[in-house]
Order: structure tokens, then C-alpha cells, then sequence
């Protein structure tokens, strides 16, 4: 969800001075896992980040992900999905992600910011780092937060995120 925002993040090291990147690809994925039988995919993912190597503190990141390209390998649940239980796509058809520190922690930077998902908004922490010419962004998320769970056991609706842009 939230995430595949940062496309240019890990190449920022090389970099040595502020740059702007506007970004629109298709070709990051957000990858979610809500049980071990639960797993899917969303495209579409957007994100405008401006990073300055010499000065963390002035990077931002901001993203947007399509609801709509919902993927989990099941036509009928990926429609639930869609519908009002859940991300009720019609009237909420986005979810964003905007930074409000970006951090480094030995070779991964710590990324946190608001997720928006339907019309909630919480703080959340993810770790980035380059994997296999990847820039991987992962953080964990409660979907009961955000309106997008039947169970009313916050445990039972742990959703892991990873955000996977080529670079």
C-alpha cells in the first residue's frame, strides 16, 4: 500500500546535491500479506521525492497508489476488496503516502510519514534499502486503523507491506 513511492531513493547516495525526481511508473508494485493464505499485489504507484544527500532533513517523499489494481489471484475477492467493506474504491479510490523525516539507520534509510488510506490518516515507519537493483520499502500496518477490516482484533488484521521500484 503505501508505499512504492520512492523511486529513486537508494541511488540518492551518488548524488551530491538536492535534486527533484517526478515520477510516474507503472513498474512499482506494493506487495501486502494479510495471512499466510491472503497475498497480493497494487500498481499504478506515483510519487514526486526530493532528497538531498548532504542534508536528510530537507527530503521528502510523496506517493499514490491506485486502489482499483487490487490483485490477490482471486477475481471475486479482489471486487469485495474494492467495494464498500473495504477500500470502497468509488468514493476513496487512492491511498497516499506523504514523508515527514527521512533518516539514515547504518546502510537502510527510515522513512516515516502519514499512510492516507479511505479517510485515514496515521504516522508510519518504513525501512528502505536496495536490494538486487530493487529500492524495497517494508513496514507492517493494522487494517482495523484504517477501516479496511471485518475483525475487530487488531492482531488478527496485521497487514506487511513491501514496495518493490526498479531502479
Amino acid at each position: 500500500m503505501n508505499k512504492g513511492f520512492f523511486i529513486g531513493l537508494m541511488l540518492f547516495p551518488l548524488i551530491v546535491s538536492a535534486q527533484k525526481f517526478d515520477v510516474t511508473t507503472k513498474n512499482g508494485t506494493v506487495n501486502f500479506t494479510y495471512d499466510s493464505s491472503t497475498k497480493g499485489t497494487l500498481g499504478d504507484v506515483s510519487a514526486t521525492i526530493k532528497f538531498d544527500v548532504s542534508n536528510l532533513s530537507k527530503g521528502s517523499i510523496k506517493g499514490t497508489v491506485n486502489v482499483s489494481t487490487i490483485d490477490t489471484g482471486n477475481s471475486m475477492r479482489n471486487g469485495h476488496l474494492n467495494g464498500q467493506d473495504y477500500f470502497d474504491v468509488a468514493k476513496y479510490p487512492t491511498m497516499t503516502f506523504t514523508s515527514s523525516s527521512i533518516t539514515q539507520s547504518g546502510e537502510a534509510y527510515v522513512v516515516k510519514g502519514k499512510l492516507k488510506i479511505k479517510s485515514t490518516e496515521k504516522e508510519v515507519t518504513f525501512k528502505a534499502s536496495n536490494k538486487s537493483g530493487k529500492l524495497v520499502f517494508t513496514t507492517t500496518i493494522y487494517g482495523l486503523d484504517y477501516g479496511v477490516a471485518i475483525s475487530k482484533k487488531r492482531e488478527r488484521t496485521k497487514i506487511d507491506i513491501s514496495v518493490e521500484i526498479p531502479i
